[in-house]
């Protein structure tokens, strides 16, 4: 089993997709470790407000919500890679993997609170500009953020 960290834009308005995306780039290198039962995180970033899409049905440019940068879902990884080509904010994409979302306590995890808990477990700097929009994380990285997931809302430390 392993761990990922997908990045995403928002959504476009009165969406929410949380299927974990392989850019071109990077991505053909991650595809053969993946595996149906893996876990990701899913982060949004803030985010253009309009992107141009390209795919199969044309050129379009998409309005999309205000992101919101920060942990937005934990997925668990269900069946196989679905082979699909797409340009997205001129960012190649090669396919995306169907995801189940896993309940947490917490729907929303900041980027400043994420920071805080990467410093406490002496990490380097979190950092979410990840090249190609793909990281593995090590087991050790994917505890602190699941404990950030399931905080409780009272049970929150500062």
């Amino acid at each position: 089993m392993n761990y990922w960290l997908n990045i995403h834009h928002p959504p476009e308005e009165g969406e929410g997709n949380h299927n974990v995306c392989l850019q071109e780039k990077n991505g053909r290198r991650y595809l053969r470790y993946f595996s149906s039962g893996d876990y990701a995180f899913i982060y949004e970033t803030r985010g253009p407000q309009e992107v141009v899409v390209e795919d199969e049905d044309g050129r379009r440019t998409l309005r999309l919500r205000e992101g919101r940068k920060g942990i937005i879902a934990l997925v668990k990884v269900r069946g196989k890679f679905r082979r699909r080509r797409w340009r997205w904010d001129d960012k190649p994409f090669i396919g995306y993997f169907n995801t189940r979302t896993i309940n947490t306590s917490r729907n929303f995890v900041s980027l400043d609170r994420i920071r805080r808990a990467w410093s406490r477990a002496s990490f380097e700097d979190f950092n979410p500009r990840i090249n190609g929009g793909l990281r593995k994380l090590t087991r050790e990285e994917y505890v602190v953020l699941k404990r950030l997931v399931s905080e409780s809302e009272k049970g929150q430390s500062r």
